[in-house]
């Protein structure tokens, strides 16, 4: 069946924050280490690195939950007040560094005409749309017919199949007749395939990571120009 709608994620698909995340959580851990007042730095890292990666891994992701359960396992009292301005200041930082990358805005104006677009992002921000909170969404989202804040309310967070099956009925399309791109694997690729949707992989050329293997055997883009090529194959 032909298809009739692309789903993006935002986050390192359509623009670039690796290095707006790498600023902020550097700063977080610092001020976190120094407001605790601990001594072992390397130990903290260990077990901030720790039980940020078990919160991501159950789909929360949060970064006050990760601060919070900090406090717990160092016996503090939690500051309600200074994890609200940490984590306020947290996307302040990741949102001025966050660029949409070259081909964003053309690919997207040539796929609007022939299908319809919708994006689902999962909130990072304990309240609030985080991410989405920034100029660089400003300038793409009137490309959209649908977007989509998980992990916010009663929507759960991408990989649940929830928010999928919600934007397939924004967009009047049914799963076989949808492709979703996403860089997570595990949050954007599996989590579309197991709502029944085709799924492409986007690798950008310009972000740095250990990618998981390609157990699915997606097919898979380095940038956002390819997309109209490999849709034509699915």
């Amino acid at each position: 069946m032909a298809i009739k709608a692309i789903i993006f994620d935002f986050v390192e698909t359509l623009v670039s924050a690796s290095q707006g995340y790498k600023a902020a959580e550097a700063e977080s851990q610092i001020k976190l280490f120094e407001k605790l007042e601990l001594e072992d730095w390397d130990k903290y890292k260990e077990i901030y690195r720790s039980e940020r990666k078990e919160h991501f891994l159950r789909s929360d992701f949060s970064r006050k939950n990760v601060w919070i359960k900090l406090y717990s396992l160092y016996n503090k009292n939690t500051d309600n007040e200074f994890l609200d301005n940490l984590e306020n200041n947290y996307w302040k930082i990741v949102q001025k560094n966050m660029k949409l990358f070259p081909e964003t805005l053309e690919a997207l104006g040539a796929l609007k005409k022939n299908y319809k677009l919708g994006m689902i992002t999962n909130s990072n921000k304990y309240q609030g749309r985080g991410v989405l909170d920034s100029e660089e969404y400003i300038k793409i989202s009137d490309y959209f017919s649908s977007i989509m804040v998980s992990a916010i309310g009663d929507i759960p967070a991408k990989p649940h199949s929830l928010p999928f099956y919600m934007m397939l009925d924004n967009l009047e399309v049914n799963n076989n007749e949808a492709v979703f791109i996403g860089d997570d694997y595990r949050v954007d690729i599996e989590g579309s395939i197991n709502a029944g949707l085709k799924s492409i992989w986007i690798k950008h050329y310009s972000v740095k990571r250990n990618w998981p293997e390609n157990s699915l055997g997606v097919p898979v883009i380095d940038n956002l120009d390819k997309v109209s090529d490999v849709i034509e194959l699915l």
